[in-house]
């Protein structure tokens, strides 16, 4: 894994890249998936219908819903907070979870073969979803071993 400075979204401009949006697994009453905070806001406000398509994914997975990649978007969607399963609409409230970072990280690992992209992602979880960079440095740098990944810092 590479690292650089700057802003994620000058990285999508590049054809082959594909940038990481850290998320939460959840959805409301219609269906589409809390995009309120950080990368995943700033996604919802590009593309419109992301939090509906996301929300969808988020509904018929629940508990394991996966890393996704939507690639008419070059987007990879990854959950980094559980669902609430009480609330499901809650779950961007509650903290990212490091166990599920770790799961994110290898499914995404996988995922990267079949994208075939330059993969651009921020510290997964440690913005709006409270972890410490000294907890999920290690595991990124541990999963992403490929110059395919690129940490990128602001």
């Amino acid at each position: 894994m590479r690292q650089v400075t700057g802003n994620i979204w000058n990285f999508w401009e590049l054809p082959e890249a594909a940038i990481v949006i850290p998320t939460n697994i959840g959805w409301k009453a219609n269906g589409s998936n809390v995009m309120g905070a950080g990368l995943a806001k700033d996604a919802a406000k590009r593309f419109p219908d992301l939090t509906q398509r996301y929300g969808a994914l988020c509904r018929l997975h629940g508990l394991k819903t996966p890393v996704l990649f939507f690639e008419d978007l070059r987007l990879v969607l990854f959950p980094t907070k559980p669902l609430n399963l009480d609330a499901p609409h809650m779950s961007w409230q509650g903290s990212s979870d490091i166990r599920r970072v770790e799961q994110s990280l290898q499914e995404l690992v996988s995922l990267q073969t079949v994208m075939n992209r330059q993969v651009y992602i921020p510290l997964v979880g440690c913005g709006n979803g409270r972890l410490r960079e000294s907890a999920v440095l290690p595991l990124m740098e541990k999963y992403l071993q490929s110059d395919s990944f690129v940490l990128v810092r602001q």
